[in-house]
């Protein structure tokens, strides 16, 4: 009978480098990601596994010496209408094994989970990218369209959730690869300039002109890929849909990048970044 178990336990291989790092930073927020497949077999065992999360996390961050910076930890997880039942029965105990532990429970919350009952958490984190079908060939950008965004970021939708939210904007781009207008995947690469083996169709699209392998995935003449970029003047916009509690007495909002790597960063002017940050 198959479990869950981490696959992903984050490894820090200098030491030196971790604590000169972590000294730089007021606040940890470790995170946990949980696959839906994962979570269904919890059923039943939620305790158990919630025993299993915190102290695996809290003790990762012990042994990592970052022990004092973390007063929040987070659970990523894109639960459905189906699961709803199980993941808040395994936060409740999630929260319950942290407080002990003066620390506060955070929860990713995607676009579309505005609109269903709060985790019960002590915040949220709005997950403000992915508004479009990544699947469907004819869709200009599925990681951010002013347009989608729209219809789920009015300030009722927003301000009315019973949780206080941060805010997540994305910095990341990708390739998605079709075949025949069928979906096959995701390319992290993002650079599809080499002449020989792409074609530019249109500014947003490149046709494969040789067989070849990308991340071990094997690309067809013929097959499409749409390169999908975080456009800078388009994250600004749908930032300013998002209402900000400017009351002195209340906790600041964070603004999240995601993902901050150098290939990511190179992309943005510094100006830009600070800006995002505001």
């Amino acid at each position: 009978v198959e479990e869950p178990l981490p696959i992903a336990t984050l490894i820090f291989p200098d030491s030196a480098i971790t604590a000169q790092t972590t000294s730089m930073v007021r606040d940890i927020v470790p995170v946990c990601f949980i696959t839906l497949s994962a979570l269904k077999q919890m059923k039943g065992k939620e305790t158990e596994y919630a025993e299993h999360i915190v102290k695996r996390m809290l003790n990762m961050s012990s042994y990592h010496g970052f022990r004092d910076k973390v007063t929040e930890v987070q659970i990523d997880c894109d639960w459905t209408e189906k699961t709803e039942d199980l993941y808040f029965t395994l936060l409740k105990k999630v929260k319950e094994l942290l407080s002990k532990e003066k620390v506060s429970l955070s929860v990713t919350v995607r676009l579309h989970q505005l609109r269903t009952t709060p985790p019960p958490a002590d915040r949220g984190v709005l997950m403000v990218y992915n508004t479009g079908s990544i699947m469907n060939p004819h869709t200009e950008n599925s990681i951010l369209s002013l347009a989608d965004a729209a219809q789920y970021l009015t300030h009722s939708a927003v301000e009315r959730y019973a949780i206080p939210l941060d805010y997540a904007l994305p910095t990341f781009s990708w390739g998605v690869w079709f075949n025949n207008e069928q979906y096959m995947g995701i390319l992290h690469c993002s650079d599809f300039d080499n002449p020989h083996y792409y074609a530019m169709v249109d500014s947003t699209h490149y046709k494969v002109l040789h067989p070849h392998i990308v991340e071990e995935r094997k690309l067809m003449k013929g097959d499409i890929i749409r390169v999908e970029k975080s456009n800078y003047e388009t994250v600004l916009k749908v930032k300013a849909l998002l209402p900000f509690n400017e009351q002195p007495s209340a906790r600041s909002q964070s603004v999240i990048l995601y993902h901050l790597d150098a290939n990511n960063l190179k992309e943005y002017e510094t100006d830009q970044i600070e800006t995002l940050y505001r």
